[in-house]
């Protein structure tokens, strides 16, 4: 069973046009990824209906909610900016959805005790907005948007504004918290390592549109256009043609005793980075570059075979509409 299914979903813009079909199951985490500008939050605004689509429908938890107000579709939204109110405690900003929807007092009172012990704030529920760190403000922020039991959870870039140590345990936190609840959830991001480490889902979107939905995994090493497969990680692209053929470092043999696959003769190592559990390799091929991972015995200027096995290959359109195994 799908907890979010859009279809035909279509809103123009001036510089764009967003057109969106995808299901999302129900209980997931599913991340929209995409660089900035691609329609990541405007999906968001229209699925909320902070925003009128002009075509297609918005099915959620089997109800239509194509033309219903915001306020009437059950979704709970993190902000980019949390949006928190500085005027009210962290319980009160919690508990304001509950007080709109005219939940009794003991409800209330119970619901927020369970959240910040949820997220790991209790005893906050006294503090002022400004008493709390950036990660406490952001965890606030979920568990108020958590406390109406939505039937969906949205959370548009919620931790961009945070230091990398404390995005990686945080996104980590998130994870624990949506896997305990079971809310169908959207996570939007353009950090590509966010999304492939926290996702039981990706959609890739560039330019208002969806290229490629599937698994972590299957969006890394099956990209069905060459704008997913350039987006996500390192790669080598080498034109033959009409075609692209497409590989990721990790799987080019550097020097092989017995090369099979695909293989690149007289390859000149231009520069080698030191990456901590390895080193990564750039190496010139016919004017064409080609990474690759390695030990680091190699130094500028070696010249050496590379091989892929060709289930590790890609062939792809320029365009980026198909791919296909060699």
């Amino acid at each position: 069973m799908s907890g979010l299914v859009v279809r035909g979903l279509v809103k123009q813009y001036p510089e764009f046009t967003l057109y969106l079909d995808c299901e999302v199951p129900q209980g997931s985490l599913t991340t929209l990824l995409g660089p900035s500008g691609c329609g990541k939050s405007t999906a968001l605004s229209v699925i909320t209906g902070i925003e009128d689509q002009q075509q297609g429908s918005i099915i959620l938890a089997g109800r239509d909610i194509s033309h219903v107000p915001p306020w009437d579709r059950n979704i709970g939204l993190v902000f980019q900016d949390y949006a928190l109110f500085p005027h009210m405690s962290a319980g009160a900003n919690i508990a304001y959805g509950l007080h709109v929807r005219s939940v009794s007092r003991q409800e209330i009172k119970r619901t927020v005790a369970h959240l910040l012990e949820l997220i790991g704030l209790e005893g906050y529920e006294h503090r002022r907005i400004n008493e709390l760190s950036g990660g406490e403000q952001q965890r606030i922020a979920l568990a108020r948007a958590l406390a109406p039991k939505p039937d969906l959870l949205l959370l548009d870039e919620p931790l961009s504004a945070l230091d990398a140590k404390l995005r990686v345990r945080l996104r980590t936190e998130i994870q624990r918290i949506q896997r305990e609840l079971g809310v169908t959830t959207i996570y939007v991001t353009h950090d590509q390592e966010e999304a492939l480490d926290i996702s039981d889902e990706i959609i890739v979107m560039n330019r208002g549109r969806i290229e490629q939905v599937g698994t972590p995994q299957e969006i890394y090493h099956k990209p069905q256009t060459l704008f997913c497969g350039t987006f996500i990680g390192t790669s080598s692209q080498i034109p033959e043609g009409d075609r692209v053929l497409f590989f990721r470092p990790e799987h080019v043999q550097v020097a092989p005793d017995d090369p099979r696959g695909r293989i690149f003769t007289n390859c000149l190592l231009e520069r080698k980075r030191y990456r901590g559990f390895f080193y990564e390799y750039l190496f010139n091929w016919n004017g064409h570059q080609i990474l690759a991972h390695g030990d680091g015995s190699l130094f500028s200027g070696a010249s050496c075979t590379l091989a892929v096995d060709r289930k590790h290959l890609a062939d792809l359109e320029p365009s980026g509409e198909t791919t296909q195994s060699l």
